[in-house]
């Protein structure tokens, strides 16, 4: 697989997720990647939506998990455990079912919810703990650019950075 854009950056442990955004903000803009044509993927929900809040201050976002807001709203409607668990169940499969008909988003993921689709643009950020088929999954949802940030202490910061740091 040949890729236009290839890039592999070590994100600090201590890093913020605002820190991220910014500059994954400042790679889209110099590389002049279009929001439609790209996707985050972290098996990180938490970290993933503390990126999407930062990026959609500034940017139109579509997130394939709940948001902070969405749960709250459940939880609301739905006290109990089970009906809140259904109705959450049901909002997955509802955003999944619409998350590639938004056109110039950038949109947010996993890798098992993305799994079978594809992006022009996949920015990868990896977690420390983040095993092969969730590395190779993230990855290979990249058509053209590919753009992993990687933690230091994960099992494939030496192989990204010897690999993909020029």
């Amino acid at each position: 697989m040949n890729f236009d854009l290839l890039e592999y950056h070590t994100r600090l442990p201590e890093e913020s997720a605002e820190a991220m955004a910014l500059g994954m903000q400042k790679l889209m803009r110099e590389q002049h990647l279009h929001p439609n044509d790209v996707v985050i993927i972290c098996s990180s929900i938490d970290l993933l939506s503390r990126i999407n809040s930062a990026i959609a201050a500034g940017e139109k976002t579509m997130v394939m998990f709940e948001t902070e807001q969405e749960i709250e709203a459940l939880k609301k409607l739905y006290p109990a455990e089970a009906p809140f668990r259904e109705a959450r169940e049901k909002l997955r499969r509802r955003k999944k079912n619409f998350f590639m008909q938004n056109s110039g988003l950038v949109k947010f993921s996993t890798p098992h919810s993305y799994k079978g689709m594809e992006c022009k643009t996949a920015i990868v950020v990896l977690t420390k703990d983040d095993d092969a088929e969730l590395v190779y999954t993230a990855i290979t949802r990249a058509k053209s650019n590919l753009i992993v940030f990687g933690h230091p202490e994960g099992r494939y910061h030496a192989f990204f950075e010897q690999t993909l740091t020029p």
